[in-house]
């Protein structure tokens, strides 16, 4: 590429996080090539990175257990969620569509930092490993999600499939322009818990929360005669 920038993506494929791919890149396409035998990546991180297309893989955490692994994470610097400049990165340009996205830990997928995604026709699920451990309950109920995004801007979903058994499937936090269209949310309807949302949209810094666009999506809620507290967007805006 001609930018003198220096971006590159972390791949990791195995149960040991043993590195497959480290690169400097402007560009990258992964793609399989048969919808119906989709290769098999776990725990996919991308890094500084820009002009990237996943397309027809399935992404999953590591299937050992661990409980805060995610499948797939956008980060910007050493992969801190918070220590990033959001006003410095623009136009990050990815396009994950056709692929399925699954984790049995803390998210499926989570992005911090990134200005410029795009997820067409991808399945999304997080379901937290059964565990009486209460530190991994009570993080599924208040802080986990089948997609999460911090302080991201220029997110676009359409026609993809959210589930999940966490509170909340989609957890978007400082963000701004987000368009949701299209999609459909499915929910396990298992927490008696105030903050169960299909979309939850959180404010806990000083960055304006603007722009964001809801247009013919579906939510369903598993009906399970338990009389629980759901939201389908919530708000929590301080």
């Amino acid at each position: 590429g001609s930018s003198s920038e220096e971006s590159y993506a972390l791949i990791f494929k195995d149960f040991n996080r043993e590195k497959v791919g480290e690169q400097k890149l402007e560009t990258l396409t992964i793609k399989g090539a048969s919808g119906s035998n989709r290769p098999w990546l776990h725990h996919v991180i991308l890094r500084n990175s820009r002009n990237v297309v996943l397309d027809n893989l399935a992404i999953f955490s590591d299937p050992t257990g661990e409980r805060t692994d995610d499948a797939l994470e956008f980060d910007l610097n050493n992969g801190s969620f918070w220590d990033i400049n959001v006003n410095t990165e623009r136009d990050h340009n990815i396009l994950v569509k056709n692929c399925m996205i699954g984790s049995n830990g803390f998210t499926g997928l989570h992005a911090s930092g990134y200005d410029g995604i795009t997820f067409e026709n991808n399945e999304f699920e997080a379901i937290m490993a059964s565990s009486s451990d209460e530190w991994i309950q009570n993080n599924a109920i208040n802080w986990g999600a089948s997609a999460k995004f911090m302080m991201c801007s220029n997110v676009k979903f359409v026609r993809n499939n959210f589930r999940g058994a966490h509170a909340t499937l989609v957890w978007l936090q400082e963000c701004q322009d987000v368009l949701f269209m299209n999609n459909v949310f499915w929910n396990t309807n298992q927490y008696d818990y105030a903050g169960c949302s299909a979309i939850r949209i959180v404010a806990q810094y000083d960055r304006e929360i603007k722009n964001h666009g809801f247009y013919f999506n579906t939510f369903f809620l598993e009906n399970n005669d338990n009389n629980k507290k759901y939201n389908f967007l919530k708000f929590d805006l301080t």
